[in-house]
């Protein structure tokens, strides 16, 4: 995540400082689409996994109190 935020600050510089007629323009902010595209998938994938992870840990909790361990 960190390494997608520091290329996106540095395409979005890129955009800005670059010449709208430029050949290369339209590439450029095709890259800069694509990484935060990237970036929204990503975050979209750890709020998966966190809700994942914390039903994971409701079903563990659910299991012990249905079939609770002698200690």
């Amino acid at each position: 995540k960190r390494h997608l935020d520091t290329a996106l600050v540095e395409l979005e510089g890129e955009v800005a400082s670059a010449d709208a007629d430029d050949p290369g323009y339209d590439y450029l902010r095709g890259r800069l689409v694509a990484v935060r595209d990237a970036e929204a998938a990503l975050d979209r994938l750890l709020t998966q996994g966190e809700g994942f992870l914390d039903d994971l840990g409701d079903i563990h909790h659910a299991l012990h109190e249905t079939f609770p361990t002698d200690e």
